[in-house]
């Protein structure tokens, strides 16, 4: 064996090892999501959050993870249509699971890909373009993708019949989205970036909000209840919450709004609480996911927006700054210079002074003639200087 091999043997362990995790979160999250399955379909779920997950270990750790999405997902899906319909062939249980699985690879790649090469990859909120890149191509045609492989695949196998492709489709769709936009925009959300210094100036105002945000979204999704029966739509109260948390803390406070509203959404939802009343409860959680899918793409593309107004006014800030600082300069430089020419001027003065002299007293210097070459010469380097001290105000008032 050589020394090579060890080290061959223990990447591949370490792939393996990789792939089996990957492979477990996957599962475990889709076994999750498949508990909120409702009377739409008892394998379809409009919480998701798996589809984010795979979106960001594709695009973080690299396309060679879709091993682990695909066993993952093959798993978890295959054991709970097998223990939802025991009735059904071996065959027309774990085909139409493969079929679904490679959805779910083909959704993770695709939205991995444009996250990449769109959405700017972690910089995906930090301006419009991007969070719009994100929005369409990231979240929503990569979930469509899944949305009609899997749904396709059950309606060819036999799960349901052809009329009710359609709310499946929508179904599987909206989780899909809601997971990527949600908790795929965590993972992949930029935290080295963060700026946590500007964050200690306004902790009174980040703690208020979210006091907000968890007092809003438990009064909106019913785990808080205070037995009154009300007829005002209480999930509009958490809009509001949201765009203070757009417009005051950016991307961050956007991120933070959507996972809060998110989780508590779910929790209502396993408490059996409904936001939004339907006749069946599978039907009230589509609705819910909805209004959250609705939410989460609006927000970002507003959080996208007020990024990149945020960026054009530092930068203007910056440029008045230097125009001020600029112009600061140049007046202690005309200062200075003036304080300089104050100086120089002294001497012209002292050669008009010396012929002031020789012009008040000629008769008691006449005769003496070197004193009469020696102010004559004062005189004449004074002149010189005084127009070499001219010609330097002149030049300097023409690059002013």
């Amino acid at each position: 064996m050589t020394p090579d091999q060890p080290r061959g043997a223990q990447a591949w362990l370490r792939i393996l090892g990789l792939q089996a995790l990957a492979a477990l979160l996957f599962g475990g999250l889709s076994f999750f999501s498949l508990n909120f399955a409702g009377e739409i379909e008892r394998h379809v779920s409009p919480v998701w959050p798996a589809s984010g997950l795979a979106m960001a270990l594709v695009y973080a750790g690299g396309r060679k993870y879709w091993v682990g999405i695909f066993a993952g997902e093959l798993a978890s899906n295959g054991l709970t249509t097998w223990l939802s319909f025991r009735e059904f062939p071996l065959w027309q249980v774990w085909v139409p699971s493969l079929g679904i699985a490679v959805g779910a690879v083909g959704e993770a790649l695709v939205a991995a890909w444009f996250l990449q090469h769109r959405a700017d990859g972690r910089a995906f909120c930090t301006s419009a373009s991007h969070a719009t890149a994100f929005v369409l191509y990231v979240a929503l045609l990569s979930s469509a993708i899944s949305a009609l492989i899997g749904p396709g695949a059950l309606l060819l196998a036999g799960f349901f019949p052809l009329d009710k492709w359609g709310l499946v489709a929508l179904t599987w769709f909206v989780g899909d989205a809601t997971g990527i936009l949600v908790f795929g925009a965590a993972l992949v959300f930029p935290w080295r970036d963060v700026d946590w210094e500007s964050l200690r100036h306004r902790y009174l105002e980040a703690i208020l909000l979210m006091i907000a945000l968890g007092l809003v979204g438990c009064t909106m999704t019913g785990l808080y209840d205070n037995g009154s029966e009300t007829s005002w739509p209480r999930a509009y109260m958490i809009l509001p919450v949201i765009l203070w948390a757009i417009f005051r803390f950016n991307h961050l406070g956007t991120l933070a709004a959507l996972l809060c509203v998110t989780l508590l959404s779910i929790g209502g939802s396993a408490f059996g609480h409904e936001v939004f009343p339907a006749d069946r409860q599978g039907y009230a959680l589509l609705f819910l996911q909805l209004f959250l899918l609705i939410v989460s793409l609006v927000a970002w593309a507003v959080c996208g927006r007020v990024n990149e107004l945020q960026i054009l006014t530092n930068r203007l800030e910056d440029l008045v700054a230097a125009r001020v600082g600029a112009q600061r300069d140049a007046l202690r430089q005309r200062e200075e210079r003036l304080a300089i020419l104050a100086h120089d001027l002294q001497v012209p003065l002292i050669g008009i002074r010396n012929m002031v002299t020789l012009l008040m007293n000629p008769r008691r210097i006449g005769d003496d003639q070197e004193t009469s070459r020696r102010l004559l010469a004062e005189i004449g380097e004074a002149s010189e200087q005084a127009r070499a001290l001219a010609e330097r105000l002149l030049t300097d008032q023409e690059v002013e």
